[in-house]
């Protein structure tokens, strides 16, 4: 049989240059004696020993590839591990070198920087760290609910027992803070049915003015108490006049009288009466029209308010003289909290639980069928009489038990000295936090008087910056409310 004559010179037809698609010159020696055998053989014994060559070469030149990979790699993670105890050999006791390192790679970043100068000239600078926490302040401040009103009460008496208010103590402290004055002015009576009510000399009024204006502080409000032998020792809530109609013609002749001081002194603000619960009974609604009336007629930009007792403010038939005056005044004095206050207040007593007290019916009401919360009076007169709130009074005592109730169940002494009297000022301190941050900034009250600068709710002395005259200057002169 005649063999078919072989093709000697191969060409596949398909476009990919196949067989000559890859670098000859780069074929192993060993191989390319292979592939010329098997391309010069004659018999098929020759040209698949050639094969079987070419294939167990391919085979060791693999092996050998692998066993270069894993020496390679063998030696990759020796030089780490020989690195890695230096390093710790070198930072024993000292992590510095250590953290030198790591600085270069910030946690999660996909690769290290080539020096640390490097990261550090991409970190913001104190300049521009500044700039952003004055950002986030601003925006925290501009959520904040402003007061137009923010002051203490100073009392101003002729009892010789008492301390008369000068600019080298109290006025500086207030002026240090950036709190204004409200004036309490004691008045007189002989007893709860005294309806002859009288008032002190005015140069208690004229003096303070001066020692205020000495300490750089403003005067707001003009606010009456009637008290015992010019002292505050009468509850007012029990005041109830034997004769009515001498009372409402003297209280008139009163208020006109302050009316008018505050008008020759700028003082913005008189307040027409405090915690007076029956005076402002429904049935005296009328004699109160005729009171204000005739005050705006004689000095219409006089800002008038009444300083109402808890329960008369929470009361909606005490509430209705609201509609006489320019802004519904209340004096709080919450129950914030069961707890002590310890020193440092390392009780850690929270600023938030004190704030709920503005939040929930004040169980001391409940009684009453009035479940409205501090806020939900707030808005009430707001809404039915379109007046703000101005908290005429409202502070604590410095003792433990300060934010439990009122009055301390504590014996706590009066200091003969007054710039001398201590206290425990971390609970006023704690007050003020709540207050600020809770019921002031309702956008329905418009001011306050700390309640107060003297002995028992004092809240600073001439021994050193109080924490509460430092949370009192760092909300008022700081902007904060």
């Amino acid at each position: 049989m005649t063999q078919a004559p072989q093709r000697a010179d191969y060409k596949d037809t398909l476009p990919n240059n196949f067989p000559y698609d890859y670098d000859y010159d780069a074929v192993d020696p060993k191989i390319k004696l292979r592939t010329k055998r098997v391309r010069e053989a004659m018999s098929g014994a020759d040209v698949r020993g050639a094969l079987a060559q070419g294939v167990e070469i391919a085979g060791i030149t693999a092996g050998e590839a692998q066993g270069v990979a894993a020496n390679a790699n063998s030696k990759s993670i020796d030089t780490q591990n020989r690195l890695n105890d230096q390093l710790a050999a070198a930072t024993e006791g000292d992590n510095s070198l250590k953290e030198v390192v790591d600085a270069r790679r910030p946690a999660g970043a996909a690769n290290a920087y080539k020096t640390i100068g490097n990261r550090m000239d991409e970190m913001p600078t104190g300049k521009e760290i500044n700039e952003l926490k004055n950002n986030l302040q601003n925006l925290v401040l501009v959520d904040r609910h402003r007061l137009t009103y923010k002051g203490a009460a100073v009392g101003l008496t002729p009892h010789a027992g008492a301390r008369v208010p000068t600019a080298d103590f109290e006025f500086k402290h207030l002026a240090n803070m950036g709190l204004s004055a409200t004036f309490v002015v004691m008045l007189n009576v002989a007893d709860k049915n005294d309806p002859n009510v009288q008032m002190p000399d005015d140069t208690i009024i004229s003096k303070a003015i001066s020692e205020a204006t000495a300490a750089g502080v403003s005067v707001t409000m003009i606010k009456p108490h009637i008290g015992v032998s010019f002292m505050d020792w009468l509850d007012r809530g029990t005041y109830e006049p034997r004769d009515w109609s001498a009372f409402w013609t003297n209280w008139r002749k009163i208020m006109l009288h302050y009316a008018g001081i505050c008008d020759a002194n700028r003082i913005p603000i008189l307040c027409l009466g405090t915690e007076q619960y029956k005076c402002t009974d429904a049935s005296m609604i009328e004699q109160w029209g005729a009171l204000t009336a005739a005050i705006r007629s004689q000095y219409p930009n006089l800002k008038l308010t009444y300083a109402a007792v808890g329960d008369e403010y929470f009361n909606e038939e005490h509430a209705q003289i609201a509609q006489y005056l320019d802004f519904m005044g209340a004096n709080f004095y919450p129950s914030y909290t069961y707890q002590i206050v310890q020193p440092g207040n390392a009780g850690g007593i929270s600023v938030d639980e004190l704030a709920r007290v503005f939040y929930t019916a004040d169980p001391r009401r409940l009684g009453t069928g009035n479940t409205r919360t501090y806020h939900e009076m707030v808005d009430f007169y707001k809404k039915k009489y379109n007046v703000p709130t101005f908290v005429t009074e409202t502070g604590v005592m410095p003792t433990d038990d300060g934010l439990v109730h009122l009055v301390t169940d504590n014996n706590f002494p009066q200091a003969s000295d007054p710039t001398q009297q201590t206290g425990r000022f971390e609970t006023p301190a704690l007050a003020m936090e709540a207050f600020f941050n809770g019921l002031a900034q309702n956008p329905n009250i418009i001011g306050f008087n700390w309640w107060g600068v003297g002995y028992p709710f004092h809240f600073f002395n001439e021994l050193g910056d109080s924490v509460a005259e430092d949370v009192m200057k760092k909300y008022v002169k700081g902007g904060l409310v």
